[in-house]
């Protein structure tokens, strides 16, 4: 015995020398029941939380000085959170597979999800159309897309995509919420009373990055639950 070393004191393995003792000597299945326990709901919904801030610091920042209203801004926004927001989350969706082919599957989705918005949209901002109907359908064809069926791909197609509709309506819900209860009390530190409608976007600017970071940040925890649900990424996968 080396006297350098304390009786009692058992020997470290590696990760990949523990992977294979566990392989060895488990029951069978137990090895990978354990590979595939589903991550904790304080992970997910911290990591929805990083995406949420991310997507919205990227978009404002990538948002050109020449928007000359408010709406025009939020237009504006709207698209680049477009592209931005469901790309981390097919990059999420493929982490969560550990799969290299699914987080390039989910990276190449994002830019696809933001071209038929910024279609969609156009150049005129309705509320409806950016903020609920466009969020909650191309919510639904994302859980469809990076959803997980079985056996088959797609077995249970219709049901991701109603599901993922309902996680598209409570992300924008949740957002659209606190983005406005917070601008509500910002207000009248960004814009005096009598210059509500007609406020400097570069005020209205300031504004959106005090309150649509935590806005976005807390929506974005919220959604990344439910869009597990809905794309059934929790679902043990056979082997």
């Amino acid at each position: 015995m080396d006297a350098s070393k304390p009786a009692d004191q058992e020997p470290v393995l590696s990760f990949s020398q523990a992977n294979g003792a566990l392989e060895t000597a488990a029951p069978p299945g137990l090895a990978e029941a354990c590979q595939d326990l589903p991550l904790r709901r304080r992970t997910v919904f911290l990591a929805g939380c990083g995406i949420g801030v991310l997507s919205f610091a990227v978009a404002m920042l990538t948002i050109p000085e020449s928007a000359a209203t408010p709406s025009e801004h939020d237009l504006m926004l709207g698209k680049n959170l477009a592209f931005i927001f469901p790309l981390l989350v097919g990059f999420w969706a493929g982490f969560v597979r550990r799969s290299l082919w699914w987080i390039m599957v989910g990276v190449t989705i994002g830019p696809v999800i933001g071209s038929v918005y910024n279609r969609l949209t156009g150049d005129s901002f309705d509320f409806f159309t950016v903020v609920i109907s466009l969020p909650c359908l191309l919510s639904g064809v994302t859980a469809v897309l990076l959803g997980y069926g079985g056996p088959s791909w797609w077995k249970g197609l219709p049901l991701r995509f109603a599901k993922g509709i309902l996680a598209g309506l409570v992300l924008a819900i949740v957002y659209d919420v606190i983005l406005s209860v917070l601008c509500y009390m910002l207000i009248e530190y960004f814009a005096q009373p009598s210059d509500l409608v007609n406020r400097p976007v570069a005020r209205f600017h300031l504004m959106m990055w005090t309150a649509g970071v935590p806005a976005l940040g807390i929506a974005g925890g919220i959604y990344l639950p439910l869009f597990h649900w809905s794309a059934n990424l929790n679902r043990k996968r056979k082997r």
